[in-house]
Parts: C-alpha cells; sequence; structure tokens
C-alpha cells in the first residue's frame, strides 16, 4: 500500500491502481485499500470505478465522510445533482461535529440546489433563449455577481467558459 501511495503521489495512476489492487485482492475487506484506488481512478476519470470503490470504502470502514464528500464531487462532474446533495447530506451527517465544515457544505448544497432549478429552467427554453440566458448568467455569475448566494465571485475567463460548456454540454 506504500508504494501505491507514493505512486499515487508522484501521479503514476495506473501503477498506483495496480498495487492497491494487489492489496485488496490479499484482504478483500481493506478500506484504506478501496479509497485510495478510487482516488487514483478519479485522477484517470475513471468515475464509475470509483464510485465503485468510494462504496466499498464505505462498507469496510474507510473515512466514510471523505468518501462521501469524493462521491459527490464526482455526481458534480457528471450532472447528478440529487445524488451530489444526497452525498453531501451523507457527509454533513458524518461530520456533525465540524460546524465550519457543515456550513461549508450546506452552502454547496444550496448553491447546487439553485443550479438544478436553474438549469431544468434553462432546459425548457428554445435554443437561442437557453444561450441569451446562459451569457446573462456567466456575465453576473463571473464578472463582478453573486448570483448563488455563495460568495462564489470570479473574473476568471477559463472557469467562465468552463462554466458555460458545463450549463450546454447536454442541451
Amino acid at each position: 500500500v506504500q508504494r501505491a501511495y507514493a505512486y499515487h503521489q508522484i501521479k503514476k495512476f495506473n501503477e498506483a491502481i495496480i498495487d492497491y489492487t494487489k492489496s485488496i485482492s490479499l484482504d478483500p475487506k481493506y478500506g484504506i485499500a478501496y479509497f485510495h484506488r478510487a482516488m487514483s481512478y478519479m485522477q484517470l476519470d475513471n468515475d464509475h470505478a470509483a464510485i465503485f470503490d468510494y462504496n466499498n470504502a464505505i462498507k469496510y470502514g474507510c473515512d466514510k465522510a471523505a468518501a462521501y464528500h469524493n462521491c459527490a464531487l464526482i455526481y458534480v462532474r457528471h450532472h447528478n445533482i440529487s445524488h451530489a446533495i444526497h452525498a453531501i447530506a451523507k457527509t454533513i451527517l458524518l461530520k456533525q461535529k465540524d460546524k465550519n465544515e457543515i456550513e461549508f457544505l450546506l452552502k454547496i448544497c444550496r448553491m447546487l440546489a439553485t443550479y438544478e432549478n436553474i438549469y431544468n429552467t434553462i432546459k425548457t427554453l428554445p435554443n437561442r433563449i437557453q444561450i441569451c440566458v446562459i451569457d446573462k448568467l456567466l456575465k453576473h455569475q463571473f464578472f463582478g455577481g453573486d448570483f448563488f448566494g455563495c460568495g462564489w465571485k470570479s473574473v476568471d475567463r477559463i472557469k467562465a467558459e468552463k462554466y458555460f460548456q458545463f450549463l450546454t454540454s447536454d442541451m
């Protein structure tokens, strides 16, 4: 496991996965190996395998809060907002003593819920109007506004373009 962790640290994710897999074959209930292999899978964008391993990490007693949190990140990446909010809610339940963490996670949940409502509404509009609405949202969100009410402000054009691609990827 230590060598696998070292591989992960130097971004040799395939080698890390091989070593974590060997550890799991020796002890199929080794939650930490599942957790770290899932992190390597995430780095390779193999999200299906990562979710599978995070679920096993949760099942075998690894850091459940971190596993749920990482699952939420994957769900957001795949526009599965309801699953993301559910995973964040599980994280909140497990981190009840960390008030700052809970406030942060609740803020993310509010942002995701708002995003899902906006996104579902935008999808019902004709294409030319969708583009206009998204353009207005981008200008407000990324060029001085605080659209989601969570303090997320930026003038980063690259981030704005990625957000636009995220919003329009399945329209």
